[in-house]
Parts: structure tokens; sequence; C-alpha cells
């Protein structure tokens, strides 16, 4: 499972790459000041490319599928490891 900020995420990324309504821009808003950093970044690099945003990237590449398989502030953080396990 990705959990809920990692599937947020995947959102996110999907409408940055469609179409731009008005539908999409304001579900994006609604996640604009998500507590999660990792939602709040690609919810900007959205609404950038939908040209809602302040980003001159707004007209840049689209993500690419590799990508979203190592978000850039999951890199570094690993969650503990499970009571019991050995690792």
């Amino acid at each position: 499972r990705i959990g809920h900020a990692r599937w947020l995420r995947n959102i996110a990324v999907a409408l940055g790459n469609g179409p731009r309504t008005d539908a999409a821009v304001a579900a994006l808003r609604a996640r604009e000041h998500d507590v999660s950093a990792l939602v709040a970044e690609h919810v900007a690099w959205a609404l950038a490319r939908l040209g809602e945003g302040p980003s001159a990237r707004a007209s840049g590449p689209r993500v690419p599928d590799a990508a979203l398989s190592a978000p850039t502030t999951a890199r570094t953080a690993r969650p503990p490891p499970r009571p019991g396990s050995s690792s």
C-alpha cells in the first residue's frame, strides 16, 4: 500500500498532467496547504502546470513515471521500524 499522502501526491500529479478545468483547480486548491510537505509540493507543481501558480515551470515537461516512485521529500525519510522487527 502506498499510503494516503502518496495517493494524494499521485492525484495531484495526474491533475497537473491533465487539462485545466475548474474542477481540477478547485481540487488542487483544497490541498494547497496540506500538512504533508509531499502533497503540498506536488499540488504547487500541478497548479503551476495548469497556469494557476507562481512557478515558471508551468510550461515545463510532464513528470516522468519514474519520478513518481521516488518523491523528493521521501528519499531521506524512513518510517521507524515496526515493533518486534529485526531491521
